[in-house]
This record gives C-alpha cells, sequence and structure tokens, in this order.
C-alpha cells in the first residue's frame, strides 16, 4: 500500500501522484468505500421511489380511468400483443370493413387522452402543492447527498493518514457537518448565479439589440471567473468536515490553500475527467448493438465503473486538500488525527493483514 508518514514528510505534487494516491486509498478501504457510495446510491432512489408513490397516490384517482375505463390496462397491453380476444383482433375486423383503422384508434386515442388530459388538469389546478411537494422531495435528497458526501471526505482522510476508518463514526460526522455542506454549495451556487446576472444577465436585460461582441466578451469573462471559482473551491468540503469550519469561513479557507496551485489542481481535475471520459466512450461502443446476456453483463460493468470513478473524484479532492496543507502548514499526521477524532493516533501496518482486534478505535463525537 502507501506509506502514511511520507504523506506529510513528501506530500505529492504531480498530477500522476494524486492520482495513484486516490487509487491506493480506494485499493486500501474498497469495502468500506464501495459500502457509502452504495449507501447514498440507495438513499437517493429509495427518495425518489417515494416521491413517485406519493405522486402516483395524489393523481391517482384521476388517473383511474386507464385502469377502469373500455379500453383500460389490460386491453392496451393485448392491442400491443395482439391477444385474440384484444382491440388487435378489432383493428383488422375494421379493416376487412371499412379498408382502415381510422375507427377504432381514434376511439383508443380519445379514451386514454382523456385519462391523462384530466390527470394534467389536476396537477394545473394544484401546482402550489406539487411544486411544495417537489421541493421537499429534492430537499431531503440533497440533504442525504451532503450527509454521504460527508461521509466520504471523513473515510477517505482515515484512510489517507493510514487508519482504518469506521462507517457508523464516518456517517456521525458527515451528519453533522450536514447544513456546512448544504450551505457552502447553496452560497457557490448563488455566486456563480450573481456572477452569470451581473455579465452575462445584464447585457441581455438593458439592451434591446445586444452587441454580440459585447456578449461573447462577457461570457468568457464569466467562464474565466467560474472556472478560478471552481478550482480554488476544491478544499471547501473538506475544511468543513474535517477541520470544522463553517459554510462561509470555508470559501476563504480553499482560496488560502488552493490559490498557489491552480495549475497543478486544474491539471489534475483534468485528467482524471479526461479519463472518465474515455473510459465511458469505450463502454458505450461496447454496449451498442449489444443484447441478452453481454448487454446486461456491460451495463454492470459500466455501474461498477461509475461508482469508482465517484469515489476517485472525491479521493482526489481529499489528497488535494491534505497535500496543499502539508506543504503550506506543516500538517503533521498527529494533527490530522485529533482533527479527525482519533483518540490515539496509531496507524495501520499494511506489511500484515489488519483484523478487527486490530483496528483503531474512533472516538465519538462530543
Amino acid at each position: 500500500m502507501f506509506d502514511s508518514n511520507a504523506v506529510f514528510e513528501n506530500p505529492v505534487t504531480t498530477v500522476d501522484q494524486v492520482i495513484r494516491s486516490a487509487f491506493r486509498i480506494l485499493i486500501a478501504q474498497w469495502k468500506t468505500l464501495v459500502a457509502i457510495a452504495l449507501g447514498k446510491m440507495v438513499s437517493i432512489t429509495l427518495l425518489v421511489f417515494l416521491f413517485a408513490l406519493t405522486l402516483i397516490a395524489w393523481v391517482g384517482p384521476a388517473f383511474r380511468c386507464v385502469f377502469t375505463g373500455d379500453y383500460h390496462a389490460r386491453n392496451l397491453a393485448d392491442h400491443l400483443i395482439g391477444a385474440p380476444s384484444s382491440g388487435y383482433r378489432l383493428l383488422y375486423d375494421s379493416y376487412d370493413s371499412f379498408g382502415n383503422f381510422d375507427d377504432v384508434d381514434d376511439v383508443d386515442d380519445d379514451d386514454l387522452n382523456g385519462c391523462f388530459a384530466t390527470t394534467l388538469n389536476q396537477l394545473r389546478d394544484n401546482q402550489s402543492e406539487f411544486y411544495g411537494l417537489l421541493l421537499v422531495f429534492l430537499a431531503c435528497i440533497i440533504l442525504v447527498s451532503s450527509i454521504f458526501d460527508g461521509t466520504m471526505i471523513h473515510a477517505l482522510a482515515h484512510t489517507y493518514i493510514g487508519h482504518l476508518p469506521s462507517i457508523s463514526n464516518s456517517f456521525k460526522y458527515g451528519f453533522k457537518r450536514m447544513c456546512g455542506i448544504l450551505t457552502f454549495n447553496g452560497l457557490c451556487a448563488s455566486i456563480i448565479f450573481i456572477s452569470y446576472f451581473l455579465t452575462i444577465g445584464m447585457v441581455i436585460l438593458l439592451s434591446d439589440n445586444y452587441n454580440i461582441g459585447l456578449l461573447f466578451l462577457c461570457s468568457m469573462m464569466l467562464a474565466i471567473f467560474v472556472f478560478l471559482f471552481s478550482i480554488t473551491m476544491v478544499a471547501g468540503i473538506p475544511s468543513i468536515v474535517i477541520e470544522g469550519h463553517s459554510a462561509i469561513s470555508a470559501i476563504p479557507r480553499s482560496y488560502y490553500l488552493c490559490k498557489d496551485s491552480i495549475c497543478s489542481i486544474f491539471c489534475t481535475i483534468f485528467c482524471f475527467n479526461l479519463l472518465v471520459l474515455v473510459t465511458n466512450a469505450i463502454f458505450t461502443s461496447l454496449r451498442t448493438g449489444q443484447v441478452g446476456f453481454i448487454a446486461v453483463l456491460l451495463a454492470i460493468v459500466s455501474f461498477a465503473i461509475s461508482t469508482v470513478f465517484s469515489i476517485l473524484y472525491v479521493a482526489i479532492t481529499v489528497v488535494l486538500y491534505i497535500s496543499l496543507r502539508a506543504r503550506s502548514e506543516q500538517l503533521t499526521q498527529e494533527k490530522m488525527a485529533e482533527e479527525l477524532g482519533d483518540c490515539v493516533a496509531t496507524p495501520i501496518d499494511y506489511k500484515y493483514k489488519a483484523t478487527e482486534k486490530e483496528a483503531i478505535e474512533i472516538a465519538p463525537i462530543v
């Protein structure tokens, strides 16, 4: 594996060192990290499923005609598969009698379209309730995502300094930092939106016949600002989770750590995204035209690779954050362990297989 002491004595500086370190973290504790990533996916999927069930229960009475009308769901299915007693036979009877399909098709379309129209009208008449319900579920999804993002960062930081992470303790830290992560992401999104409004938005609103050259210049200024802002905010969420910064103080903290390494951070993230792009393109081309077992197998492999890449991206931000602090602040393993909540900063010796009894006990959050 990797030498945890070298993390602080000789912090990584190049693109290949950062990406290799991220891969080593994943290999060292892949079961724990994959479990956290899958937990996030399952939680969000359950929330989406719950929202769908709630929406169906709400508009169910208006949508009931699809299942109880003359052309209900069973007849519709029979029609599609061509069962002898279905409308499929009626179509041929109609064709034999009149030489076309228009009459039956019109009946089917009118019946089903009426059901859908009734459902949409109910949603339109209750827009405030619908959007309120949608906002509640979106807020739940964002909160759950923030919890698991904090959990992942805490577990990755533990692994990178040579300790054995605990899912339960990392989850507690993620839950504790949930509001800070959510507020930080909201502030970053607001800053980008305000910058867009002050550049492109003002040009469009204040000019009936706006100048194309001016609009292009403002677009370039916005792109440069968003690029620099995104790069300098890489250490924001790790500083919230590990150091306990607030959402507001995390912005200048991240800028302070990243301002002298913008090119290095950009090259690292660019190379990683290029790797993801090439890998996805390869699997997309392999899946094209495939059916049956091969298609299912490629879909499973593609999902597994996407999960790995999602972990690696967070791992890269953690590696960059710790390396930047080690170079600029002479961060030590003991200081890092204290910030992560370890009672004793005892690293795991990867030369020997660690057992459950040899695992580091993680102190509870006070």
